[in-house]
């Protein structure tokens, strides 16, 4: 269990079906409330169940065959990618 100090916890305008979900981030890492009792072991399986498995030669090899689009296109949909890549490490 994570405990989240009062100046980690946030409020959003917009809401989840459940209404506003209490959410808070402590050390980059973003935590909500799990109120059912199963919503953050349901998070933490869809997470591993969801990570990446592609690396930066499988994006150079689609981005390769991806002749259609101009040099321009094709070089900021890398740096995009490489960005996330380098953002969300831990999804890698």
């Amino acid at each position: 269990m994570i405990e989240l100090l009062e100046e980690e916890l946030r409020s959003f305008s917009r809401q989840s079906s459940k209404g506003n979900q209490l959410k808070g981030c402590k050390d980059g890492k973003w935590y909500k409330a799990d109120y059912a009792g199963y919503e953050g072991l349901a998070e933490y399986v869809i997470s591993a169940l969801l990570k990446f498995s592609f690396t930066k030669k499988d994006v150079e090899k689609i981005l390769k065959a991806a002749d259609k689009y101009g040099s321009e296109v094709i070089e900021r949909v890398r740096d995009v990618i490489y960005e996330q890549m380098r953002r969300y490490l831990y999804l890698f």
